[in-house]
């Protein structure tokens, strides 16, 4: 036991050379998310942040935050982002790996988004959970009903089907998720305009000034695309930055690969975290200048 708890501290002390080095080159505070994007992982960054800033006196007016879920609650995300806004003047992203579902959302309310050749976002796809407990994939849940609604349509269901569609296929259950789909869009809209696009001014090619207008359609068509199901047909589908980047989604991205010190010490910060965050048993963790703090199974 007691070597356990030598491990897990060191393991800690690395984490915060790390990410003292991070907040070094990028010149902000750095917190980390690792895991679900869920209930009560916004209490628990808000308690976090709030004594960051007792203990401090007076925080940067950058946040950077390092992300790593397979996604969650949007509401829960949208409280997330409120919080960030609320203590920091600037918020960045940083994915070393991936950030799918609410968490793409989350990561396009920041003004800047770092990733690499490996890092993905993914489709807006909520997560719900069922009764047994169970992450359920909110997309491919309509899709798998629709499918079946449409057989209905041309054939008799066998008895088996039958059985199977009233079990598990709950419409409060399926207006959830389409409410939470609407409100990833509408959240995408909201924070892509007033963040991500607030310092956009001139066209790429043929440098004409941007309007209001022109983010606000920018920012809908983005959104339109991310929330495609048939599109993207996959929860997991991965959207690497060059697809970001050069495809019709069309978004600015920061390549920190291109940048040794920092790219050397993101892998390294990142994937310490990730598997120590498995290690400890956590559905999700946060890493910042207090330790680490985690949400148990």
């Amino acid at each position: 036991m007691q070597n356990t708890i030598k491990v897990h501290q060191f393991i800690e002390f690395s984490l915060s050379q790390f990410r003292e080095k991070i907040e070094n080159i990028l010149e902000g505070e750095v917190i980390s998310i690792c895991g679900h994007i869920d209930q009560g992982l916004d209490d628990m960054i808000r308690r976090d942040i709030e004594f960051l800033k007792k203990q401090k006196g007076e925080l940067s007016k950058r946040l950077v935050v390092m992300i790593a879920t397979p996604g969650g609650f949007v509401e829960v995300a949208e409280r997330i982002c409120r919080v960030f806004r609320h203590n920091f003047e600037i918020v960045d992203f940083i994915v070393p790996n991936h950030a799918y579902s609410a968490g793409t959302v989350l990561v396009l309310s920041g003004d800047n988004i770092y990733m690499d050749y490996h890092s993905v976002l993914g489709p807006i796809d909520p997560y719900f959970r069922n009764d047994e407990g169970q992450w359920i994939r909110g997309a491919g849940y309509l899709r798998q009903y629709d499918e079946l609604i449409k057989e209905s349509k041309e054939r008799d269901l066998s008895d088996a089907e039958l059985l199977f569609l009233i079990k598990n296929f709950d419409p409060a259950d399926m207006f959830a998720v389409k409410q939470a789909m609407e409100r990833s869009k509408e959240l995408i809209k909201k924070w892509l305009v007033e963040y991500k696009f607030k310092n956009w001014a001139k066209t790429e090619t043929k440098k004409k000034d941007v309007t209001l207008e022109m983010k606000q359609e920018r920012a809908e068509s983005i959104a339109e695309i991310l929330g495609s199901i048939s599109r993207w047909h996959s929860h997991g589908y991965s959207i690497p930055m060059r697809e970001l980047r050069d495809g019709d989604i069309h978004l600015a991205i920061n390549d920190y690969g291109e940048k040794e010190e920092l790219s050397e010490n993101i892998r390294r910060y990142g994937s310490l975290l990730d598997g120590h965050h498995y290690k400890r048993n956590t559905r999700c963790a946060l890493h910042s200048a207090n330790g680490f703090t985690r949400l148990i199974q």
